[in-house]
């Protein structure tokens, strides 16, 4: 039972290296201050969310590289990312298409598999580096896949 259910308290987002208030609302749990966050277009790159109960979230337009999100409950949350090399590569499902963002790069996961090596090669990444973004893209898209969501 969630004894917090419908009573608002003062949540405040984190950078989880500087300490710096990144967002900060009035919400009944971290979850809906989450959610408050990305609605607000925060950028929560850094974010501490380390134990917060994401169950559900949908966090597809969330800028969460180098964020603390161990301990969290991501059930259902319809995200999905991988750290590269240079960049954070996130994937997240929207209408049944599967949405990878790369860098600021964000594309269908189709147009990934189409395009990484011509992307890869005008931003000057080695062979090993193509290479290495194309099987992190199958990746994600061969999980997200797999969800029911």
């Amino acid at each position: 039972m969630d004894l917090t259910k419908g009573i608002d308290m003062k949540i405040q987002i984190k950078n989880r290296f500087t300490l710096a208030v990144i967002f900060e609302c009035q919400a009944e749990s971290m979850r809906v201050a989450v959610k408050l966050a990305v609605s607000a277009g925060a950028d929560l790159s850094g974010a501490d969310l380390y134990g917060a109960n994401l169950y559900g979230a949908n966090l597809s337009k969330a800028n969460l590289s180098g964020a603390n999100l161990s301990g969290a409950n991501l059930s259902f949350t319809v995200v999905f990312g991988l750290y590269l090399g240079k960049h954070f590569a996130f994937g997240w499902k929207k209408s049944k298409e599967i949405i990878i963002k790369i860098g600021c790069k964000e594309l269908t996961a189709k147009q990934w598999v189409k395009e990484f090596k011509a992307i890869g090669k005008s931003e000057s990444y080695t062979k090993e580096e193509v290479d290495r973004y194309g099987r992190g893209i199958k990746f994600i898209e061969s999980e997200l896949k797999k969800r029911k969501d």
